[in-house]
């Protein structure tokens, strides 16, 4: 009785005509007599989850070769193959959650695109009092213009340049408390008096003053923040992830990847939640947003 053989061949699909060729390290060789053709088969079992949680924690594909011994473009594959299973996060909250607060935080992060003349920017949004992330938009970073103008980074160039940090500061200063519409006047009064002479100074107090609707509505919201640094917290830790990886290849791959980072991030228990938060330790973000009654499929 005839020997089935286990491997097909890739090209023809053949079974009966392939034969063992020797052996690499841990993979095995095979020559198919049909076409005339050799392949490869890895029959060492590899965690692709384990490997697709080390990407999303910023392990470069090079790396992650050398740690599962293989190839730099197999592990690619693997990923690839993998961030694509997962569900979209924008759709996986419309179908598995609905308990979030009035209170967001906003902000976006810029990434590099290998090939790319700009900069590309994730644009993402946590929940102040959950810390889930329910929607995410991987977009060019030209239709981020006008939200960067509007906290006047990019006409003050605050992270590069001296001239108007100290100014930028009063600034922050004067919008990070719940003040009275009285002591706030006063305050951007305080401002325009000593920066009267500077006009690009003075065009960011028009500006202000011209937004202070929005920039004041906050206060009537029974505990919302003051400060960005819930997301600025998150932005960090994403910027350590990015770091590993310095840029990406494509697009494409690009919110594949980020889709799968906030994915994994939604459904990672919290452990360092402090003061008012500490009762969300041991929990994750899309258990506190979840729709009564509903399972979450695990994808990690």
């Amino acid at each position: 009785m005839g020997h089935m053989k286990k491997y097909k061949c890739p090209s023809c699909l053949s079974t009966q005509t392939v034969v063992g060729f020797g052996r690499r390290k841990k993979v095995l060789r095979y020559y198919c007599k049909t076409c005339q053709k050799h392949f490869s088969v890895n029959p060492c079992f590899v965690n692709r989850k384990l490997i697709l949680s080390d990407h999303l924690d910023g392990v470069s594909f090079r790396a992650l070769a050398r740690k599962y011994r293989l190839s730099p473009m197999t592990a690619w594959r693997i990923c690839e193959k993998q961030l694509k299973r997962l569900p979209n996060n924008n759709q996986f909250t419309f179908n598995y959650c609905l308990r979030f607060s009035d209170t967001f935080v906003f902000d976006g992060k810029y990434f590099n695109v290998a090939g790319s003349d700009h900069d590309w920017v994730l644009l993402w949004g946590i929940d102040y009092f959950k810390h889930d992330i329910p929607v995410i938009w991987v977009a060019p970073s030209e239709s981020y213009h006008s939200w960067s103008k509007f906290f006047f980074y990019r006409e003050l160039k605050v992270r590069s340049n001296n001239t108007y940090r100290v100014f930028m500061a009063r600034v922050e200063t004067v919008l990070s408390d719940k003040l009275s519409d009285a002591v706030l006047t006063q305050k951007l009064f305080n401002l325009y008096r000593d920066y009267r002479e500077d006009p690009v100074a003075v065009s960011v107090l028009t500006n202000i003053q011209r937004h202070l609707p929005e920039l004041t509505g906050y206060r009537g919201i029974p505990h919302s923040p003051v400060t960005s640094n819930m997301i600025e917290g998150i932005n960090s830790h994403l910027e350590t992830r990015l770091f590993g990886l310095r840029s990406f290849q494509s697009i494409t791959h690009a919110r594949l990847w980020f889709n799968g980072y906030v994915l994994k991030r939604r459904l990672t228990k919290f452990t360092d939640c402090r003061g008012k938060f500490r009762s969300i330790n041991g929990k994750c973000g899309v258990e506190l947003t979840k729709k009564p009654g509903i399972d979450i499929p695990r994808l990690f």
